[in-house]
C-alpha cells in the first residue's frame, strides 16, 4: 500500500516532537495534535503537473521567505503540534502530483533546526512508514546542516527527501513514487530540492 504524501506532515511532526532539542530523550511524552494528515486525511493532491524543469514556477513560504519551484503554483496545507513545555508548532505543505505519478512536496516547519538528530529523525520516518532506510548521507546546503535520504516503503515505493535544518526552520523536500520509476523519482527530487533557498 501507497503512503500518501500528505500524510508526511505528520511523520515529521512527531520526528521534531520527539527528536529535536524541545523532546529528544526517551523519558519525553510530547503531545501532538497533527490534523487530518494523522489519519490519512488531508487535500487531494492538484491534477496531474509537468515534470519539465523549463515550466516549473517559483514559490514563496511567505511566513518564513522561503522560496522552491514546483510545476504549477499551490496553495499550503497547514498542520500545527503542541510541544512539551506548550509552545505551538507549524508546518506547512505544498505538494503536487506529476504527469510520471510523481508526488512532491516541501514541508516547512517553523522551528529551529540546531539540535535535530538527524539518524533518530530518518530512524523515526521509516519505522513510521514501516519501510527500510536504502541510503542516508549527510551534507550542507547553503552551510546549514542537511540529509538526504532515500527509504523504501509499502508495495514497491521508495521516498527520497532531503530535510535542511537552519537556525529559524526545518525544510523538507521530497519526491514519491514507485520503485519502477526510480530514476524519475530521484531526478524530480533533486530537481526540487536544489530549487530550495532562504532557510
Amino acid at each position: 500500500m501507497r503512503v500518501a504524501l500528505r500524510a508526511f506532515p505528520a511523520v515529521l511532526l512527531c520526528a521534531v516532537l520527539t527528536l529535536s532539542a524541545c523532546g529528544g530523550s526517551d523519558d519525553t511524552e510530547p503531545s501532538a495534535d497533527v490534523g487530518s494528515a494523522a489519519t490519512g486525511g488531508g487535500p487531494a493532491l492538484p491534477e496531474q503537473a509537468t515534470t519539465d524543469e523549463s515550466e516549473w514556477v517559483e514559490l514563496t513560504d511567505e511566513p518564513s521567505g522561503i522560496t522552491f519551484k514546483m510545476p504549477e503554483p499551490t496553495e499550503p496545507q497547514a498542520d500545527s503540534a503542541t510541544m512539551p513545555d506548550g509552545s505551538s508548532v507549524t508546518l506547512r505543505q505544498y505538494s503536487m502530483l506529476t504527469e510520471r505519478e510523481v508526488e512532491l512536496g516541501v514541508n516547512v516547519i517553523d522551528t529551529p533546526g540546531t539540535d535535530y538528530d538527524f539518524d533518530a529523525g530518518i530512524d523515526g520516518v521509516a519505522g513510521t512508514l514501516g519501510g527500510e532506510v536504502i541510503s542516508a548521507a549527510e551534507t550542507e546546503v547553503g552551510g546549514d546542516p542537511a540529509v538526504d535520504v532515500e527509504i523504501s516503503y509499502g508495495e514497491g515505493y521508495i521516498v527520497f527527501f532531503r530535510l535542511v535544518t537552519g537556525e529559524e526552520h526545518i525544510v523538507q523536500s521530497l519526491a514519491s513514487g514507485p520503485e519502477s520509476e526510480r530514476a524519475a523519482v530521484r531526478r524530480t527530487h533533486r530537481q526540487l530540492s536544489d530549487s530550495v533557498a532562504g532557510h
